[in-house]
């Protein structure tokens, strides 16, 4: 059986439904973001799904920081109540182009596929750029598939062990660091500043009488303070960076559904999706907490206390810029820069 569209539901999450709660996988490249997608998948169903990943080509490749720094995010911290992820990387200069995914229950083996597609969103078809991948997969016979994970593992070393990084080469990011080159004004500006960008709100665009948040002020129950609510149980430092209708016009974020990753230029990383209706909020699927505890750490603001208008004014916007950083990998990357020299510009743009 060869198949070369629909891999998504197909190759993965069909075995979910069918009960299997184990996917073990062999991919020469792979992503936290498609760890992601299929672990909210499985979350949606209901059901918990626990990924071994092993990453072939790191051996002879080595890893770029921030693929390595989303995959050991996913593993500490996959979303809540979806399952687990464990990771390894191939190790003494080997490479494993290989890309095989076998199905487990319990100790059930219940199919495997092998084929050209990676671990990641758009090699199964449902990344930013999905539709202009072109792969193939097939079923396999499960005890041959099972004897050649075992032997890729016996070459592997978890991501988390002491050694990975006398055993793994671990890149710089290209882009997300402030490597600095001259602008036509002779200034010295960080390289992603050329790239494409726009300014977020983090306080509201307009009044809402119901919850007492004014225009042009941080939101009382939403946004930074989407946690400050008590009477749903929530966890106070849950937060979401709102997104006007008139930047998901733009799409300039990818559509809803996809993961993507997001690199502060403090070196914090996220991995965020729009969510809400229409895609008109920034969350992080593994936890919200984490974007209130950021903007709490540069606010000056405690864990689990309210942000109020004062904190954003002192520090100086009400705006975060996130520029996008095209590569041609699997998804676009984006660095979050928050900063006061973005409160002009985000003035203008929503006329606050």
């Amino acid at each position: 059986m060869f198949l070369s569209k629909d891999l998504f539901e197909t190759v993965l999450t069909r075995y979910i439904e069918r009960g299997a709660d184990e996917l073990r996988i062999v991919s020469g490249y792979a992503s936290a973001e498609m760890c992601t997608r299929l672990l909210l998948a499985a979350k949606k169903m209901h059901k918990g799904l626990k990924i071994r990943l092993i990453v072939g080509m790191t051996g002879y490749e080595g890893i770029t920081v921030d693929t390595h720094q989303g995959l050991l995010s996913v593993q500490a911290e996959p979303p809540e109540d979806s399952g687990s992820v464990s990771v390894s990387y191939v190790t003494n200069g080997i490479s494993v182009h290989s890309k095989l995914f076998i199905w487990m229950q319990g100790n059930q083996p219940l199919g495997a596929w092998i084929g050209s597609a990676n671990f990641t969103q758009n090699g199964f078809g449902v990344g930013f750029r999905g539709s202009l991948h072109k792969e193939i997969m097939t079923t396999t016979d499960i005890e041959t598939a099972l004897a050649y994970y075992a032997a890729i593992e016996g070459v592997s070393i978890a991501i988390d062990h002491p050694d990975v990084e006398n055993e793994i080469t671990i890149h710089n990011r290209p882009l997300s660091t402030a490597v600095s080159v001259a602008s036509s004004e002779g200034d010295v500006e960080p390289d992603y500043m050329s790239a494409e960008s726009v300014v977020l709100p983090l306080v509201a665009l307009t009044s809402n009488s119901r919850t007492g948040t004014q225009r042009g002020k941080v939101h009382a129950k939403s946004g930074l303070n989407w946690g400050q609510r008590p009477e749903y149980q929530r966890e106070p430092n849950q937060a979401y960076i709102p997104v006007p209708a008139e930047v998901r016009r733009m799409g300039f974020f990818p559509p809803l559904g996809v993961v993507f990753r997001v690199t502060t230029t403090d070196n914090k990383l996220f991995l965020m999706k729009l969510a809400q209706e229409e895609g008109k909020a920034l969350e992080t699927p593994q936890n919200n907490s984490f974007i209130g505890e950021y903007f709490r750490m540069r606010l000056g603001v405690a864990n689990g206390e309210p942000v109020v208008q004062d904190d954003v004014l002192e520090f100086g916007s009400r705006f975060v810029a996130f520029y996008r950083i095209d590569e041609g990998d699997e998804e676009p990357s984006y660095i979050m820069d928050y900063s006061p020299e973005y409160e002009e510009r985000g003035a203008d743009t929503y006329r606050l």
